[in-house]
């Protein structure tokens, strides 16, 4: 076997489609820029959120983020007034290309959230794992 096929996840991840946006941290701004090909406002980048567990998220990006970079990633809900589900610091762990649109799976980790980060991911999975937002947002 190889180690792909020992992989044990570490926490339970959910498949979703919610919208989000994703900016390079203080910490990495220097280095990282989104060039105007890219399609940001004020730094910011639209992009779909795929999954979601406790250690981290799962995206697909227009644009090519490298790994180890550090990012503020956030979460809105669905519907005519959407509102901030989640704003949260996490660092890229993987990234690979999808198609040919481009499109990018960005893996990521949470990257040392504050308090109030913890409370709106912990609400987020709560919501996942009573399926509150497939019912409450169904398309």
């Amino acid at each position: 076997m190889n180690d792909q096929q020992n992989m044990v996840r570490q926490s339970v991840r959910y498949d979703v489609s919610i919208r989000g946006c994703v900016a390079v941290a203080d910490e990495h701004a220097q280095a990282i820029r989104f060039g105007a090909g890219a399609g940001h406002r004020d730094g910011w980048v639209d992009l779909d959120i795929v999954d979601v567990s406790s250690n981290g998220l799962g995206m697909i990006s227009p644009v090519f983020i490298p790994r180890k970079t550090l990012l503020t990633v956030r979460a809105y809900s669905h519907g005519e007034n959407p509102t901030l589900l989640l704003e949260v610091p996490v660092r890229v762990q993987r990234v690979f290309m999808t198609d040919r649109r481009p499109g990018y799976l960005i893996g990521t980790s949470f990257a040392d959230p504050g308090a109030e980060a913890v409370k709106q991911i912990n609400a987020l999975l709560a919501m996942l794992a009573d399926d509150t937002l497939s019912a409450t947002y169904a398309a």
